[in-house]
């Protein structure tokens, strides 16, 4: 039970964050890209209207090293949309690489210049496991930061 707590608990979090964000810049969503060129059916690599001119936010679960957002961020640009941000559901606030200490969110904002949100971040589970009295969690959380953690997070 106290798992499906922490869940609901973490979902409110990112919704409030979400609810103070000017919504102005999230209109006119819902395009998926496809990883492959479609042939039949609706085809092509975005799904439903053409982007052209419209103003596009990435959402996607988390970055890792980036190079799916930049993808994204091409296939965006070759079809005429205008990316104006990305929502990520958890920043895991971690390293790009070893050789580095900045962050893939980090450098999408910096390479692209757009913000980069996310619902939740590694401090909003550590302090939800804490208040929940979940530690052996808390503390895993705690390490994995302190371990990959990047420097260039707010």
């Amino acid at each position: 039970m106290k798992r499906l707590t922490v869940k609901w608990d973490i979902a409110s979090i990112g919704g409030s964050k979400l609810y103070f964000t000017d919504h102005r810049d999230f209109i006119n969503m819902g395009h998926p890209c496809r990883k492959e060129i479609k042939d039949h059916g609706e085809g092509g690599v975005i799904v439903g209207a053409p982007l052209k001119g419209k103003r596009v936010v990435i959402i996607d679960d988390v970055i890792t090293a980036g190079t799916a957002m930049r993808e994204a961020i091409d296939i965006i640009k070759k079809q005429g949309g205008i990316l104006v941000g990305v929502v990520i559901a958890l920043n895991r606030m971690e390293r790009m690489n070893d050789e580095g200490s900045g962050s893939a969110t980090g450098q999408v904002q910096k390479e692209y210049g757009v913000p980069v949100l996310s619902i939740v971040d590694l401090d909003d589970l550590i302090e939800t496991l804490g208040v929940r009295g979940i530690e052996q969690d808390m503390l895993r959380v705690e390490e994995y930061k302190r371990r990959y953690g990047a420097n260039d997070v707010a």
